[in-house]
């Protein structure tokens, strides 16, 4: 081989496999479409840039008004820390595909050799040498980084997805603490003019001493149990905020707007495992990880018997002023290390990710049926609430105020059937919350959303405290 083909050659494939993009914007785009297919919001990556400010400024308007769902999720995938992280791992992806396109760097290695004798010059002697053996595999080694980079994506996808997710139970979450707060302040406000009459008629000696303590301890218990519901509304918030990535001024969102009604009809519940086989990210991910791992079985079997070849030229002056050049060859033998430890390595990684993978789909179809299980025992148990006991406790409210009213109930009794009818309305706002969280958790299993549900004609959920503290003592004939 001439000498100049051997130092062109390698300088030229540098050239060209250097030209590749160590940019992960193409990589992020794709990762935005997988989320948008599933009926997610795009994200974004702060990467302080000068676009970052309009993030920024985004954010702010966001917060600025009262927090809606999608709002919530859009805040989230702009600020939280944990999905930035994550994020990162697109670019090191992308950065070990760029790095899997180059050749590795020629060796240099001189020498000199002094003359010590009476007669002749010094000696010197250079060469310049190439891992040859990249070369041949630089198509596989690409492949298996291209497989990572689709990996990389596809755990980006599903980490947006599942904090997408989280951060609509957590919503939910605060709105049903913040719904029962209300609720429990008008349970205080009633109790507390129970107490007060109790008290009057206790003095007017129309009550007993024991009917007056009952009454007060109702009263007590009802702040005890107000004090808790303010609690889990702080406690409710404080998750949201976390997942938000929010603090300082950021953290004083507000939530107006109530859970939502009961949807008038179910969407379709069949074929969903299927439907979440082939939506879910992260079983996607777990295929690209196997493919990872039998690429690199593949590499490391195709180079098993040859894992080093240098190739390069050398060029030498002896003393009496002679010069040669000539090639140089090094190769590894193996003869004691034949990597049979690293491929049998590497075909026990493939097994385990064959075995992950197919757990997974297992696990996928199990959680779809407890999901829509769930799904539809929380909307009966909704319903229920909704069709039959709270008009049946409304019923009894208004009995009772006839019977009040006919001198044949004591006010106590009117007063214990509007706790009852209070108590019904806090449980039904708690089936109401358990709908849309089982929703929601449905909604993950499947790795994407379901179809927006109509709203329907259904009992408000937002209802207001003075209305249900209410009740009227006063006899009218």
């Amino acid at each position: 081989m001439r000498p100049a083909l051997l130092w062109a050659t390698p300088i030229a494939l540098v050239t060209v496999t250097g030209c590749a993009s160590t940019s992960p914007k193409q990589g992020y785009a794709e990762v935005a479409q997988l989320v948008q297919a599933r009926g997610g919001q795009a994200p974004d990556w702060d990467q302080h840039s000068p676009d970052d400010e309009e993030v920024d400024r985004r954010v702010r308007e966001l917060l600025a008004k009262d927090l809606t769902t999608d709002a919530a999720v859009q805040v989230a995938l702009l600020r939280n820390r944990k999905l930035q992280q994550v994020y990162e791992s697109v670019g090191v992806a992308q950065a070990d595909l760029v790095q899997a396109g180059l050749l590795k760097n020629p060796s240099f290695a001189g020498s000199i050799g002094f003359n010590v004798g009476a007669t002749g010059g010094n000696s010197l002697a250079g060469s310049l040498t190439e891992d040859f053996l990249s070369l041949f595999t630089l198509p596989l080694r690409k492949r298996f980084a291209e497989r990572e980079l689709e990996r990389a994506k596809l755990s980006v996808g599903a980490a947006v997805l599942e904090l997408a997710f989280d951060v609509r139970g957590a919503f939910v979450r605060v709105q049903g603490a913040q719904q029962a707060t209300e609720l429990w302040r008008a349970i205080v406000e009633a109790e507390s003019a129970s107490a007060e009459l109790a008290q009057r008629q206790y003095t007017a000696g129309n009550i007993s001493e024991l009917e007056l303590t009952g009454r007060q301890a109702m009263y007590e218990q009802s702040r005890l149990d107000l004090a808790r519901a303010e609690l889990e509304t702080v406690e409710a918030r404080e998750s949201l905020t976390r997942l938000l990535g929010v603090w300082g001024h950021e953290a004083e969102w507000k939530v107006a707007a109530p859970l939502p009604e009961l949807p008038a009809q179910e969407v379709a519940l069949e074929h969903l495992e299927s439907a979440a086989i082939r939506q879910r990210l992260d079983l996607a991910a777990t295929r690209a990880e196997t493919e990872s791992v039998a690429q690199a079985l593949a590499l490391a079997s195709g180079t098993r018997l040859l894992t080093n070849l240098d190739v390069g030229v050398q060029a030498e002056r002896d003393p009496e002023g002679n010069k040669v050049v000539g090639p140089t060859l090094s190769l590894e033998l193996p003869i004691f290390d034949q990597h049979q430890a690293r491929i049998a390595k590497l075909e026990a990684q493939l097994r385990q990710a064959r075995a992950k993978q197919d757990e997974l789909a297992i696990d996928i179809r199990s959680e779809v049926r407890v999901a829509s299980s769930r799904l539809l025992a929380a909307r009966s148990v909704a319903e229920h609430y909704r069709q039959v006991l709270l008009p049946l406790r409304e019923r009894a409210v208004k009995l009772s105020q006839q019977h009040y009213n006919a001198m044949l109930l004591g006010v106590f009794g009117l007063l214990q059937a509007k706790q009852s009818e209070v108590a019904a309305y806090r449980d039904y706002l708690d089936a109401v919350r358990d709908y849309w969280l089982a929703r929601t958790n449905l909604e993950r299993t499947l790795g994407g959303r379901m179809p927006a549900p109509e709203s329907a004609p259904t009992a408000s959920t937002n209802l207001p405290a003075p209305q249900l503290a209410a009740t009227s003592t006063s006899r009218t004939p």
